[in-house]
């Protein structure tokens, strides 16, 4: 398959798992990356056109982010294959009782982020071109992105599992695979050990799909919960001409639309409809919807709903219908609104570190007086400068000065709770700042009236000793009035 036919697939599927990893260990991580032979590094954004597209689209800020030679706030990988057709994402569905689907799909991209502050985000992208029903677009979406059960069936060889029967990824140049069986799992594993990842994403990283056990990235901690970040286009005639003609009002239309978007298993699962109208407006944006384009980002997912070419049009692949969608909703979607969405996962991830390590420190023993130590105060001043530094680098307004860019990013950030996480935090780090500086001004009103006392006493003996011919009861008068001069 050659890279340009990804914006001719069905669906384009990006699967995303945001994960920590301790910030002082940054230069050991690239150095495993790299080591493994299958992670390159990309420095450069003049090598290909959507590169070229991306940081024209990006801020100033934003480019400083992802595309700044001599820094590395931000250090994007790719995986190396040696053709596009080497990997295939394989999910095997039980669709009832009786009948199990399996799809395969061509891996078109792996790509990893590494932030500078300890957050990785490992992206999978997937392509479509076989599977045309909505249905399977659907399942698609919900079980490619689940990685271990969220519950345990009272049944393990026929309750249900809101997962894969089996999720995993096969080489098929050299016949390799890692695909994980969610109930043999069941059976064989203890129930903490249910809760890790499919092992494919940590071999990934390791750059070997045989490897299983990875030691090398052990201390890796995901931060999502069972289902990866999922960003979606999903290109439907149909679908298009009932946004086009605003049919997404409609209950029957506005269901299917909100099950696409909230990634529902089945039929639209919100059962109240204002409620769901009102999730479905949140969600959605609706500047392009007039040419049948929609696009809506969840908590736990970003997606597209476009128009399909004709058949006419795909067999010209220079006619204007094919380069319009191709030009103005695939490439911007899978480039410059996926890097946003990036941004905004690793923005929410590093709040939450940030919030943890101040808990951390808050849960640290005080002394015996119940003071904060001068250690304490020293680990809060150092988490004050490194927050103030995220907060400089990474908590950007505008990602773009593209209208439409600012728009998008500011609906990702308000589905993400971005701004409420931050709110939440500045006030704790207020708290543990206030904390910190009242200890410290304590600690030097505590100095300093020692240091009173032993200026008392410095004065008493002086008194003592350069004054031999007073007598003691003008000595003891003089006393006096020093220490009434002093206090």
């Amino acid at each position: 398959m050659e890279d340009k036919n990804y914006y001719e697939a069905k669906s384009i599927h990006i699967f995303s798992w945001p994960f920590t990893y301790v910030k002082d260990n940054h230069d050991k991580v690239r150095k495993d990356l790299l080591s493994s032979g299958r992670w390159v590094r990309e420095t450069e954004w003049k090598n290909s056109k959507e590169r070229f597209m991306l940081h024209q689209y990006l801020s100033k800020k934003a480019r400083k982010i992802f595309f700044d030679e001599n820094s590395s706030k931000c250090e994007i990988y790719q995986y190396k294959m040696d053709d596009q057709g080497e990997y295939n994402y394989f999910i095997e569905a039980k669709i009832d009782e009786q009948i199990k689907k399996t799809f395969e799909l061509p891996i078109d991209k792996i790509e990893l982020h590494l932030y500078d502050f300890g957050v990785g985000i490992l992206s999978i992208r997937v392509l479509n071109f076989k599977y045309r029903s909505i249905e399977d677009i659907k399942s698609i979406n919900n079980l490619g992105r689940r990685t271990f059960l969220p519950f345990i069936p009272d049944e393990p060889d026929e309750g249900i599992i809101l997962c894969a029967e089996q999720l995993g990824i096969k080489n098929r140049v050299n016949k390799t695979e890692n695909i994980q069986n969610f109930r043999e799992k069941i059976k064989t594993e203890k129930y903490e050990e249910l809760i890790q990842p499919v092992t494919f994403l940590k071999s990934l990283l390791s750059g070997d799909l045989n490897e299983k056990e990875n030691e090398q990235w052990k201390d890796l901690e995901p931060t999502a919960d069972d289902r990866m970040f999922l960003t979606c286009l999903i290109r439907d005639k149909w679908l298009s001409e009932q946004i086009k003609q605003k049919k997404y009002s409609k209950s029957n239309i506005q269901k299917l639309l909100y099950s696409i978007i909230y990634v529902d298993s089945g039929d639209c699962e919100c059962q109240n409809d204002k409620m769901r109208e009102e999730l479905f407006e949140r969600a959605g944006y609706f500047r392009w919807s007039d040419c049948g384009t929609l696009y809506a980002c969840t908590n736990y997912s970003l997606t597209c709903i476009t128009d399909e070419e004709s058949k006419e049009s795909k067999e010209s692949k220079e006619s204007k219908e094919s380069n319009v969608i191709k030009n103005t909703v695939v490439k911007p979607f899978v480039e410059e609104y996926f890097y946003m969405l990036s941004l905004t996962l690793a923005q929410k991830q590093g709040l939450i570190l940030f919030s943890e390590r101040a808990g951390e420190i808050v849960e640290e023993e005080t002394n015996d007086s119940g003071k904060i130590t001068p250690e304490k105060a020293e680990k809060i001043m150092k988490m004050q400068e490194d927050y103030v530094s995220f907060q400089n680098h990474f908590m950007i307004l505008e990602i773009s000065s593209q209208e439409q860019g600012i728009e998008l990013y500011h609906l990702f950030q308000q589905q993400l709770l971005i701004n409420e996480e931050q709110a939440i935090l500045n006030q704790e780090m207020s708290g543990l700042y206030e904390v910190a500086n009242v200890s410290a001004s304590l600690r030097l009103t505590t100095i300093a009236n020692k240091w009173a006392i032993i200026g008392v006493v410095i004065a008493v003996i002086a008194l003592f000793v350069d004054l031999p011919k007073i007598n003691l009861f003008e000595k003891v008068k003089c006393l006096i009035n020093f220490i009434e001069n002093i206090f």
